[in-house]
């Protein structure tokens, strides 16, 4: 999970901040803050907000100086999304990304959630800013992200405004396993590897086989064949992308270790990114294009 700390109230009104799991960050009117605000009614540090993999948690470090959630008196407590903060004269806003749902009950009945969709045929429903919790994007174009903004959403304001990188980053995080790998067979390996080198050919061939069926002996030979390109080019990258979709980490015969949910799509987007560093970003965007028409389910190993 991470936040969006904006100031909306004037003089530093648009000012903003961003916050990644695991950091505490100090708000006030010095240097002595992580985040400065010109305001000569807040304290030296007047609040912090640490992001925790569940929570938000805003503390009033300030000694004495009042801070208000929602217009409410606050000396601690857990900030959801669209929540506000004033402190001195100025007000905040936070947007939550990758925030887990918190479900609403209403005189002991649960409230219906709003339906949610990614806007793609093949992609999980969730929204942009829940994606975006899970990869690491470019602190300027989180912005474009607001409460409702749909997956698809997000990677076309990318692509309108070339931020291709990103737009890989972030769809590559969105994509199940085999969509994210198939992708990248298609963009590092095209439709005929023969023209490829020995190993890089290999390893498109060990990820395409695992595409076609995951199973624990694709799973392992993509292994084999990613160390084989010893992880210097994308095709071999492509390959440890399979075998990072599941299973144990580890050699067959020890005590298993699964992989971090997030790898497969972050190293298919490692991939990806060296692929089109090499050419342009005509490449980039080719590629982003390619990874679109997969979760469209307009290219697929069927």
């Amino acid at each position: 999970m991470q936040a969006i700390l904006r100031v909306i109230s004037d003089p530093a009104a648009g000012t903003m901040t961003v916050i990644r799991q695991g950091q505490l960050l100090q708000v006030g009117r010095t240097s002595w803050a992580d985040f400065t605000i010109p305001d000569d009614e807040m304290a030296d540090v007047h609040f912090s907000l640490e992001i925790t993999p569940d929570e938000c948690v805003l503390r009033n470090v300030s000694e004495g100086l009042p801070i208000l959630l929602n217009g409410e008196p606050a000396d601690e407590a857990s900030v959801s999304d669209g929540d506000e903060i004033t402190a001195g004269r100025t007000v905040f806003s936070v947007t939550l990304q990758g925030a887990p749902e918190r479900k609403v009950e209403d005189n002991g009945s649960e409230a219906a959630a709003p339906a949610v969709t990614s806007g793609y045929k093949f992609v999980e429903d969730a929204l942009a800013r829940d994606v975006a919790g899970r990869c690491e994007l470019d602190d300027d174009v989180l912005p474009l992200i607001t409460a409702e903004t749909t997956t698809r959403q997000f990677v076309e304001a990318l692509l309108l405004q070339s931020r291709f990188s990103d737009g890989i980053t972030f769809l590559a995080a969105a994509m199940p396993k085999r969509e994210a790998v198939w992708w990248g067979c298609q963009s590092c390996g095209g439709a005929d590897s023969s023209s490829l080198p020995p190993v890089d050919r290999q390893a498109i061939e060990a990820a395409r086989a695992w595409v076609m069926d995951p199973s624990e002996d694709n799973r392992r030979a993509a292994e084999a064949a990613a160390n084989d390109g010893e992880l210097l080019t994308a095709p071999s990258c492509v390959a440890m992308a399979a075998f990072l979709s599941g299973g144990s980490m580890g050699p067959p015969e020890v005590a298993e270790i699964p992989p971090p949910d997030h790898l497969t799509g972050h190293t298919i987007a490692c991939a990806l990114s060296l692929a089109a560093a090499i050419g342009s970003d005509e490449a980039a965007k080719r590629a982003l294009e390619l990874g679109i028409a997969v979760a469209d389910g307009k290219s697929r190993w069927e």
